[in-house]
C-alpha cells in the first residue's frame, strides 16, 4: 500500500484510477513503491528518472504498447483546454525551448499518427518518449488525487479528474 497524507491506497484501487494506471505501474515495477513514485513523477517531472521511464527505448516501447490510450488521453485533454492534440504536444515542456516548440505540427502529427512506428533513432524518438513521459505524469496526478479524496472512483473519458 501507498500512502500520501496518511490515506492508504492500495495497488487494486490505484488501477482503478485511471485507464492507463495499470500500464504505467507495471512499467515502473509494481508494488506500492511504484504508485508512490507515479506521484512524485506528476509532482517533479518525469525527467527525473523513474523506473522504467529512464532509457528511450523503454519510453518508445511502452508509447508502442500504450499508442492508443495514451493518444486518446492527449485528445480529451486537448478537446477539454480548446485546442488540437497536436498543439498540446508541441508545448510539452520537454519538446520546447525557450517556450517555442523544437517540432513541426507535421513531425507530431506523424509521431501521433504515423501507421509505422519509427525506430529509436528517429529524429521523432523525442516525441514517443514525451508522450511515454506525459503517461506517466497524468496517471501519477490521477493517483496524488485518489489519495487526496480518500477514495478512488472509475475514470471515465469526459469526467473530470
Amino acid at each position: 500500500m501507498s500512502t500520501l497524507k496518511g490515506t492508504k491506497l492500495t495497488l487494486k484501487a490505484a488501477k482503478a484510477c485511471h485507464p492507463l494506471a495499470g500500464a504505467v505501474l507495471r512499467q515502473l515495477g509494481g508494488g506500492s513503491e511504484a504508485i508512490d513514485s507515479a506521484i512524485d513523477a506528476a509532482n517533479h517531472g518525469a525527467d527525473g528518472g523513474f523506473h522504467g521511464f529512464i532509457y528511450t527505448r523503454d519510453t518508445i516501447d511502452f508509447y508502442k504498447r500504450n499508442r492508443n490510450a495514451i493518444n486518446a488521453m492527449a485528445a480529451e485533454q486537448a478537446d477539454d483546454l480548446g485546442e488540437g492534440t497536436i498543439a498540446l504536444v508541441r508545448m510539452f515542456g520537454c519538446l520546447t525551448e525557450k517556450g517555442k516548440p523544437q517540432y513541426t505540427e507535421e513531425e507530431v502529427a506523424q509521431a501521433l499518427y504515423a501507421p509505422i512506428l519509427l525506430p529509436i533513432d528517429s529524429p521523432l524518438a523525442n516525441i514517443y518518449n514525451a508522450l511515454a513521459w506525459y503517461a506517466l505524469e497524468e496517471v501519477g496526478r490521477a493517483l496524488e488525487q485518489a489519495c487526496e479524496n480518500k477514495q478512488c472512483g472509475q475514470w471515465q473519458p469526459g469526467i473530470s479528474r
